[in-house]
């Protein structure tokens, strides 16, 4: 083959007898330049340069420092549905962990209604997102337990359904109490994927940035979807007993969003291209900074007894879970726009 480059000269489709020959019904077809003395544009510059196959000086090869991989068209409503959707999940399977304890019923209530209004919220997000509501309703028509996406239909329908139900019939006796508790358990049982599932269906994407994290993703998003809640919750009046058992909830989810996030970091410093994105997105950099902060507040009592004490410790940790969450997001979407960071993921033997 010869390396020396091509150049346009006439109508920019100049063909390398060597390689292709001009035939067919078009091959008379001319483009008419700009004017009867002017040359088509681009005519006497290089058509290529290089193999397209060649690396760079790095050595990660690319297609004319092209992408090789598409961006989802997601919005802000995405990360925002993410947080949501995990928020809604984990205040529902704590309402229905306490919801048999008749001192914690103000909790269970205000769980409750938590994870419905998140859940609600975050539906809605999802809804304008997909732009009709028609097509999640068609959703429905499918039920694939290898789909991430078509199990995250289901599991967010029946969650935020039961808490709907769980909410609205609680503080009834007989048949309703029973039907709100019954409720109540559903939500909570399928609040617990609706919590995590999102991280599945991100690491089953093209994106180097997410699917890197196919292994430390889920229990990254489960693990911040109950520091939101219990962080969120934190902020609520409640007597000494549920009071504790909130602290408890919130300090095990940002202990464990920490520890995970760790795993994460270790798996993408693998990278350096995904290490790179992430390094440079803010929300990802400041997130552990405000986990950190709220579990070194919680530590002080007299935060911890007072209102406005709680209050701060509770939008330090839904801060800090969501920039976590918000920061995954966007790290992902910078990695599409990096040819390199898709081929060192192919270099290293991964997916």
């Amino acid at each position: 083959m010869n390396d020396e480059p091509l150049h346009l000269t006439s109508d920019g489709r100049d063909l390398n007898p060597r390689w292709a020959a001009l035939t067919g019904a078009g091959a008379g077809q001319r483009a008419a330049p700009e004017g009867p003395d002017r040359p088509m544009p681009g005519a006497g510059e290089a058509v290529w340069d290089r193999v397209p196959s060649e690396g760079a000086a790095d050595g990660a090869a690319t297609y004319y420092d092209q992408p090789f991989v598409k961006a989802p068209p997601w919005g802000p409503a995405i990360p925002a549905y993410i947080v949501l959707g995990g928020l809604s999940g984990a205040s529902a399977a704590l309402a229905a962990a306490t919801q048999s304890d008749p001192s914690a019923r103000r909790l269970t209530t205000t769980a409750r209604w938590l994870a419905l209004g998140s859940g609600a919220a975050g539906s809605v997000l999802l809804l304008t997102d997909l732009g009709r509501p028609t097509r999640f309703l068609n959703m429905f028509r499918v039920a694939r337990p290898t789909s991430p996406m078509s199990v995250g239909v289901y599991v967010l329908s029946a969650s935020v359904g039961g808490s709907a139900a769980a909410s609205l019939f609680g503080g009834a006796g007989g048949w309703f109490g029973r039907l709100a508790r019954l409720a109540g358990s559903i939500a909570g049982a399928t609040g617990v994927p609706l919590a995590g599932y999102t991280a599945v269906l991100l690491g089953t994407t093209a994106l180097p940035g997410w699917n890197v994290g196919l292994g430390t993703l889920p229990p990254l998003f489960m693990a911040s979807a109950v520091a939101t809640a219990g962080s969120a919750l934190t902020a609520v009046p409640l007597d000494d007993g549920p009071r504790r058992t909130v602290d408890l909830y919130r300090a095990a989810g940002q202990v464990a969003e920490l520890a995970a996030e760790a795993a994460h970091e270790r798996a993408v410093g693998a990278h350096p291209r995904i290490d790179a994105a992430y390094r440079a997105d803010r929300p990802w950099r400041v997130g552990r900074w405000l986990t950190v902060a709220s579990l070194a507040a919680a530590l002080v009592p007299r935060l911890r007894r007072q209102p406005l004490g709680r209050l701060l410790i509770a939008i330090l940790g839904v801060g800090g879970s969501s920039a976590t969450k918000f920061g995954v997001f966007r790290a992902g979407m910078a990695t599409a726009a990096d040819p390199r960071a898709t081929t060192e993921r192919q270099r290293a033997g991964d997916r």
